[in-house]
């Protein structure tokens, strides 16, 4: 019988590699700008660059697997996979100091005992610290002017703040209901926190880590606030939400003083607002537009990239981009505007809004970070393989070798986690 499940293995190993060799010959060639495609087994969460240490870092999440996350460490010179990194079960975010080379990793935890953040070196990727924090951490920003690092916790509705170059925890500061976003203005070392229980936004001091003030806010949920440091303005966008959690009607921009935390104005949005960011160079909000949820619940999932002119609240320029939108950066030294939707990175002029080109990626709409210096970016993606024989005979060979009572992968194949190193800069 043993004699007979080797002969069997070994056919099947012998089909498997004849397969892929023949299945890797009818790939399409990858398209120019795409430097390297890093498969990385399982899902990407979050992406974050330290252009000092030409580094770029992906946070990988292991919980959906029953695993272990990890952050890889990527040269963003090259796009080389330099390394990889155990870091806590199921990390969830990072943010990077360029000041001190370190990059901070929040992991909300399986259990009350998990809930951490990651200290790295962004050189070496190495572990420095870990850092027990309150419960379920969600999103966090770091003040360099101040080396501050803040933690935003939605269930204990707190901002936790430590110290950047030690990693120690400093105090915690109650906040409002449910923060979930993070912005800091280094101009004035004032945070802003979004809550969106409680359709606030409370402005911390950068250097203590108290409340300077809180500001209520009409028309909805909030989202991670925005800052244009040069002008001193801070943008958020609220959003109507139904009893399904699904929004609804137009949204609301409002425009805050960033050294007083005072509404200046608001603007109404034609369309639901979803991700911003702000062009420091002209001034600019790009917002990423999806049309308003119909009555039956459901909503489109085209979408659009606008332009908006904060001091008249005119919409300069508005770019249909696809389904799924996802991230967006800005590249300031090129004037570009990279946007992630389902399958592709489109490279947009700031200036005129107009698209340059769309490049395909990996897979899904992921998260994008950039090196400015070397216009190569990191774009994170996830394929749903398909039934077919490659995961039939990685499954059979499983099952074989396996004891009966043994835990199988489900034959429902998991997302395939993909890296895409993307040369952003070559063509114009």
């Amino acid at each position: 019988m043993g004699r007979k499940k080797v002969r069997i293995a070994l056919l099947l190993l012998l089909m498997l590699v004849i397969s892929r060799a023949m299945w890797m010959r009818l790939q399409p060639p990858a398209p120019a700008s795409i430097m390297r495609a890093v498969p990385i087994g399982l899902v990407p969460q979050a992406i974050a660059v330290d252009q000092r240490t030409h580094r770029a870092l992906v946070v990988v999440n292991g919980s959906l697997e029953g695993g272990s996350g990890r952050v890889d460490v990527f040269n963003t010179r090259n796009g080389a996979l330099l390394r990889t990194v155990p870091v806590g079960i199921g990390p969830w975010a990072i943010a990077v100091d360029e000041q001190v080379a370190h990059a901070f990793v929040i992991d909300p935890g399986l259990n009350a005992a998990g809930h951490t953040v990651s200290m790295l070196d962004t050189g070496s990727g190495r572990t420095l610290r870990t850092i027990s924090v309150p419960k379920d951490p969600i999103a966090l920003a770091i003040s360099e002017r101040t080396a501050r690092v803040f933690v935003a916790h939605q269930v204990n509705d707190t901002i936790s703040v430590l110290d950047a170059l030690s990693g120690t925890l400093l105090r915690t500061t109650r906040v409002g209901k449910s923060p979930m976003g993070i912005a800091i203005d280094e101009q004035t070392s004032r945070v802003f926190v979004s809550n969106q229980a409680s359709h606030s936004v409370s402005m911390l001091d950068a250097a203590t880590g108290a409340v300077v003030t809180t500001v209520l806010m009409s028309g909805g949920w909030p989202s991670s606030p925005l800052v244009d440091s040069p002008v001193g303005r801070v943008f958020v966008a609220t959003q109507a939400i139904d009893t399904r959690g699904n929004p609804i009607g137009p949204s609301t921009l409002h425009v805050l003083d960033a050294r007083s935390g005072a509404e200046r104005t608001t603007f109404i949005l034609s369309r639901n607002a979803g991700p911003v960011a702000v062009d420091e160079r002209t001034g600019r909000v790009i917002i990423v537009q999806t049309p308003p949820t119909q009555p039956n619940g459901r909503g489109s999932l085209n979408g659009s990239v606008s332009l908006l002119d904060p001091r008249t609240g005119r919409i300069v320029h508005s770019t249909n981009i696809g389904t799924d939108i996802g991230t967006v950066v800005i590249d300031e030294l090129r004037q570009h505007i990279l946007v992630t939707s389902r399958d592709a990175l489109s490279v947009l002029d700031a200036r005129s809004g107009t698209i340059l080109r769309t490049i395909t990626t990996g897979g899904g709409t992921g998260n994008v970070a950039l090196d400015q210096k070397t216009g190569i970016a990191f774009v994170s993606g996830e394929k749903v393989p398909n039934q077919d024989v490659f995961g039939w005979l990685r499954i059979r060979a499983r099952q074989l070798f396996l004891p009966d009572n043994a835990h199988t992968v489900d034959q429902q194949a998991l997302p395939t986690g993909i890296v895409d190193v993307v040369d952003t800069a070559t063509h114009g």
